[in-house]
């Protein structure tokens, strides 16, 4: 732990290490009333901080900088900006770095500015080293081992950074670049296609396309089925997987690979609630009547799988129709709607079975058009998985990058 004063380092031993305070000045953002908001200066605020490394200018307030905005206020090219006050602490401490600056930006009263003031750090580099692990922990565990709720100036100053050689830091900033920027694109291309499945969700399942189909309620097209399985676990009965309520919130398909719970139920409750292909589970009760009927599809044969507390079974029909294309069906606006006016409750809402059973639903009469516009969807949420799953293998490889670098275990750029 790095305290205010200590020169005791996590960094690489090879490398001197420097307070940031005398290689850098700070400053405090521009506070400012609601009145002064406005046409005039962009304004880096603590909500631009959310999933960002850069400055997302596109999405910056403005303020009138008449009376609130001196010169010295406005940032510069290698900039830093830190998350100084907010109620989230997670948040404090996080930082973007200005760079590409084509109009004048200023920064709130609830962050700081860090300049430097010296040639011997690069920007680039120091953009990686503050979003380290290391750098991180001694932000938001600074001298008293819990989290800070504000980080001052003076707590900034006194970290203690390393300060490899120029040719080094500039090496080590291309390499974790590469991972960025690799991250950044399979980022994009995952926001594309769930664009591209929004807009093939308008298409296929709304407006003039649905109107040429046949009106059912769900009670005649599958098999309404809710569990009572609890979590607790008896000896004397049969051992299984349990599909609880998280694991239908958080994904739209449910596969032989997660990593469900174990419990136990009954031979009775196997029997009943052992989940099937295309089986449609849904979320029946929930804190927020805008969570009920969150829908998730089986798309494959379970091993020993049982449908859990809070949920219900919607078991398709066979040739009137199809899972997988009534997974999607639910989660339209219009659908889902329904189960939404429909639940009941005050600090918890739920579904009965009726108002499951009732619910209208517009269908194709053949099942073959349902197939098909169900496996153009899920193909797309194939595509959006496969990256997702590549996403997060890139931010592992750079994590593990960073901690070989930047603490001097591996050593790069020396034959310059």
């Amino acid at each position: 732990m790095v305290g205010v004063g200590d020169t005791v380092s996590n960094w690489s031993p090879f490398w001197d290490t420097v307070l940031l305070r005398d290689i850098a000045d700070f400053r405090n953002g521009v506070n400012f009333s609601a009145a002064s908001k406005g046409r005039g200066i962009k304004v880096i605020g603590v909500s631009n901080f959310q999933n960002y490394v850069d400055v997302p200018y596109h999405e910056l307030d403005e303020i009138n900088p008449s009376g609130v905005v001196r010169p010295e206020d406005l940032l510069q090219d290698n900039d830093f900006v830190f998350v100084r006050s907010n109620g989230n602490r997670a948040l404090i401490g996080r930082s973007l770095f200005v760079r590409n600056l084509s109009e004048p930006v200023t920064h709130s009263g609830f962050t700081i500015r860090l300049r430097f003031i010296s040639e011997v750090m690069q920007p680039e580099f120091f953009a990686q080293l503050i979003r380290s692990d290391i750098a991180r922990n001694e932000i938001s565990h600074f001298g008293s081992g819990t989290n800070i709720s504000n980080l001052s100036q003076e707590i900034l100053g006194s970290l203690v950074v390393p300060l490899p050689p120029l040719h080094e830091q500039r090496a080590i900033a291309a390499i974790l670049s590469t991972w960025d920027e690799a991250i950044t694109l399979t980022t994009r291309l995952i926001d594309a296609l769930q664009r591209r499945k929004q807009a093939l969700m308008q298409l296929l399942l709304t407006g003039e396309v649905r109107s040429q189909w046949n009106v059912v309620s769900l009670s005649e097209v599958t098999r309404l089925i809710i569990s009572n399985v609890d979590k607790v676990t008896t000896e004397d009965e049969l051992m299984v997987r349990l599909c609880n309520y998280m694991d239908v919130y958080r994904n739209s398909r449910i596969v032989n690979s997660m990593q469900f719970m174990e419990g136990s139920v009954t031979e009775s409750e196997f029997d009943r609630f052992a989940l099937q292909k295309h089986d449609v589970i849904i979320t029946k009760d929930s804190e927020t009547p805008e969570d009920i009927a969150q829908a998730s599809v089986v798309a494959e044969d379970l091993e020993n799988v049982v449908c859990g507390y809070h949920l219900a079974i919607l078991r398709p029909i066979q040739e009137q129709i199809y899972g997988p294309f009534l997974r999607e069906l639910l989660m339209t606006p219009d659908v889902h709607h329904q189960f939404v006016a429909r639940a009941n409750g005050a600090t918890r809402y739920g579904l009965t079975h009726s108002a499951i059973a009732s619910a209208s639903i517009p269908i194709p009469e053949h099942v073959d058009e349902q197939l098909r516009i169900a496996d153009l969807l899920s193909t797309n949420d194939a595509w959006v998985e496969g990256l997702e799953h590549y996403a997060h293998l890139l931010r592992w490889q750079k994590r593990g990058l960073m901690q070989q670098l930047l603490t001097g275990a591996v050593r790069v750029g020396m034959d310059d």
